[in-house]
Parts: structure tokens; C-alpha cells; sequence
């Protein structure tokens, strides 16, 4: 029998300074036919990019200070 990766997880911690990071996470299915390592690129992209737009609040957020 052979082992096949069927997800996969990617996460990153930013460090914003002060003590505080942030930490994006991405999970993914590899279904019949991607490529794990393909899969892992798109993973890596997604998170690397949304780590760096750096904390995100949506309008009206109690925690943002204004």
C-alpha cells in the first residue's frame, strides 16, 4: 500500500513588536491529481501575504484603538 498526503497545513508567526505576533494559518485537501508540492506553493503564497497586510479589523471592531 502506498501513503498518499491528502492535506496539508502552513502557518507563519509574525513578530509585531511590543511581545505581540501574529499567526496566519492555511489548510488545504489535496484532491486526485494536484500535486502535493503545488498545493504547499499556493499554501505558502496565501500566507505570506496575508501575514504581511498585517492585522486586519473590520469597521466597528471593539478592539481597535482609534
Amino acid at each position: 500500500m502506498k501513503s498518499k498526503i491528502t492535506r496539508i497545513t502552513y502557518a507563519e508567526v509574525k513578530n509585531l513588536g511590543d511581545y505581540e505576533t501574529a499567526r496566519v494559518e492555511a489548510e488545504a485537501v489535496v484532491v486526485p491529481g494536484d500535486s502535493p508540492g503545488a498545493v504547499m506553493r499556493r499554501l505558502k503564497k496565501w500566507v505570506a501575504i496575508q501575514i504581511d497586510e498585517g492585522p486586519y479589523y473590520e469597521e466597528g471592531d471593539d478592539e481597535v484603538d482609534a
